[in-house]
């Protein structure tokens, strides 16, 4: 169905971290679909030179004694780099696995072409066709179309039915309003400090698992404008009760 002039390349990365600047990647994975239609897969685990938290193999089960004897960035970098030149790509929200690959060429002295190479992102699509708004939620929770949007009254009806019907249709949600607030707004996800995934365990110590300039930066070493500039805006109470004892001098002390 998808006409192609050249190879299409849907790839994937495994990494240490969320930070290219500070992180690794430690397996790739690629399955090139060819105009005449037929497919080639390829993977690799990589040695990334630094350890991998033990939060980040919880989630992709990479240990560092899978990785001793992996071959590094830098001896596949040549082969990759001729590779990519071929090749359209593909992937599901694409960009970390780009930015991922340009940091690591960067690095190895290879010079790349995935700045200039055409993309199609499966994530983007999925936020195309399924909108994340109210008006969709009926459709697709209700089977209805939502007539009267954006009046107050009409919108909250519907948002009421969309509940409901959420937790019909998925029976592991909590059934009383305190559980699923504690799930919603207080649970925070594996490896993580707060809900919202702001703040993050990595070896045991609590790190900035956002924006560019600390991503990955543990919070004693943290700019203290930074975490000023945290608590000036609109985070989670979890991540400012956090930024505030930061100040203090006071850090969470394991993520054991």
């Amino acid at each position: 169905m998808l006409q192609l002039k050249k190879p299409l390349i849907s790839l994937d990365v495994e990494t240490t971290g969320t930070n290219p600047k500070e992180d690794r990647i430690v397996q790739i994975g690629l399955v090139k679909l060819y105009p005449d239609g037929h497919e080639t897969e390829w993977e690799t685990l990589v040695n990334p030179g630094i350890p991998v938290p033990e939060e980040v193999t919880k989630i992709h089960g990479i240990t560092n004694e899978m990785l001793a004897t992996a071959p590094t960035f830098k001896s596949l970098a040549p082969m990759l780099a001729q590779g990519f030149s071929q090749g359209d790509f593909c992937g599901f929200n694409l960009r970390f696995d780009l930015d991922f690959l340009t940091a690591e060429f960067a690095r190895a002295g290879v010079a790349n072409t995935l700045g200039t190479v055409k993309i199609v992102d499966a994530h983007k699509i999925f936020q195309m066709k399924e909108p994340r708004t109210l008006s969709a939620a009926v459709k697709k929770y209700l089977g209805v179309e939502h007539e009267g949007a954006h009046n107050a009254l009409v919108d909250a009806r519907m948002t009421l039915r969309v509940m409901m019907k959420q937790l019909e249709i998925h029976p592991d949600l909590p059934q009383t309003v305190d559980e699923l607030h504690k799930l919603l707004f207080e649970t925070a996800p594996h490896g993580f400090l707060d809900p919202d995934r702001k703040i993050a365990w990595r070896n045991g110590r609590a790190v900035i698992a956002f924006g560019n300039q600390f991503n990955g930066v543990p919070l004693e070493k943290v700019n203290h404008d930074f975490l000023r500039w945290v608590l000036r805006k609109d985070f989670n109470p979890a991540v400012k009760k956090i930024i505030v004892d930061a100040l203090r001098g006071v850090f969470p002390e394991s993520g054991k």
